[in-house]
């Protein structure tokens, strides 16, 4: 009685082994977690460049007299002019000058013209003929050389050619020397071209 129900057992577990084979347990993939990032667009917005293209330009500067100008950008609205200038006085003497400007520069609206304006310092050596038609000028006075030193201003507007390395540019630049017999001096600035690189 006991071999007949191994026997009995044993032949039903082979009848359902095949069955049992065919019920494989299907694993489904494990699912991938992917992060997105979102990235945000940065839109820049283009900043007209005041100075056009160029951090440096050099040239001339002549109404009153004439003089050798140079300008350095540090940013893109503010410069550094430095001005060596030359004035005959009409025939009564020599004025040499040297002047150092703060400018801070902005668009107008229209392509390659900007305003500036600005202010700094100068320091000058004018020496005055012996002339006796100059009134009021002491004769042991006027073949001494005088120091003067002061401070300016300057405002101005500029043009830079799209297409060539040319800047051209008016201003007015006044000043008051602080030292003795100084004063107001409205015989500043004048027509500008440099060479923009």
């Amino acid at each position: 009685m006991k071999i007949k129900q191994i026997t009995m057992v044993a032949g039903m577990l082979m009848l359902t082994a095949p069955v049992f084979a065919q019920k494989k347990k299907t694993v489904k993939p494990a699912q991938k977690t992917v992060k997105t990032h979102t990235v945000k667009k940065k839109t820049v917005a283009h900043v007209a460049s005041p100075d056009n293209g160029y951090k440096t330009a050099i040239g001339l500067k002549a109404l009153w007299g004439i003089g050798v100008t140079g300008k350095f950008f540090m940013k893109e609205n503010t410069a550094i002019e430095t001005i060596v200038h030359y004035d005959g006085l009409g025939g009564t003497g020599t004025a040499l000058n040297l002047t150092a400007l703060y400018e801070y520069h902005g668009n107008t609206g229209l392509s390659g013209l900007r305003w500036y304006l600005g202010g700094g310092a100068s320091v000058g050596y004018i020496k005055l003929k012996d002339m006796p038609e100059l009134d009021g000028i002491n004769e042991s006075e006027a073949d001494k050389g005088t120091l003067s030193y002061g401070i300016d201003a300057v405002a101005g507007l500029e043009y830079k050619f799209s297409k060539l390395p040319i800047a051209v540019s008016a201003d007015w630049q006044p000043g008051y020397a602080l030292n003795s017999g100084g004063g107001f001096g409205s015989k500043g600035g004048g027509f500008g071209v440099r060479y923009t690189f």
